[in-house]
């Protein structure tokens, strides 16, 4: 009587197994492959960033300033550290300077370079910061580009 008993306690725990493993998802089963993109979805998975950073600039190809300029800080806030971020500081400052905004795109060309200063766009950005206009030092009235007195009189 042990042996069957034996089997019948066998038979009743193989039954319970696979009624278990039907009902349970199986390991074995390999997911679906993932769909195929298409180039044109590839391509368009760019960072927001270069995204809204082209945007700024057909906006500024069309004279539209102010929306190249909004476009652009909205770039700048998530651009990555480094180079990238130095390059959407340097087209601020190039869109300011657009707008006469000279004090504001001088601000913009030092931000592009504190964001990358060994970077390409540093040389460039120190030059374009020398060049415009500085209100913050009106010249002197009479004064000339060379800082003297005009018609090189000195003064008594």
């Amino acid at each position: 009587m042990e042996v069957s008993r034996v089997w019948w306690i066998v038979g009743i725990f193989a039954v319970t197994a696979s009624a278990c493993l039907a009902q349970a998802p199986s390991a074995h089963k390999t997911a679906p492959p993932p769909a195929k993109k298409s180039p044109a979805a590839a391509k368009s998975k760019q960072p927001e960033w270069k995204t809204l950073v082209q945007q700024a600039s057909e906006a500024e190809r069309k004279g539209n300033l102010q929306k190249a300029r909004s476009l652009l800080d909205k770039a700048y806030r998530t651009a990555p550290a480094g180079e990238n971020k130095a390059q959407v500081a340097f087209q601020i400052a190039s869109t300011c300077e657009k707008q006469k905004a000279y004090d504001e795109a001088r601000r913009w060309y030092l931000q592009s370079i504190y964001d990358a200063p060994k970077g390409p766009l540093a040389p460039q950005a120190r030059q374009r910061m020398r060049s415009i206009p500085d209100s913050r030092r009106p010249a002197a009235a009479g004064a000339t580009a060379a800082g003297g007195a005009p018609g090189g009189a000195k003064p008594k």
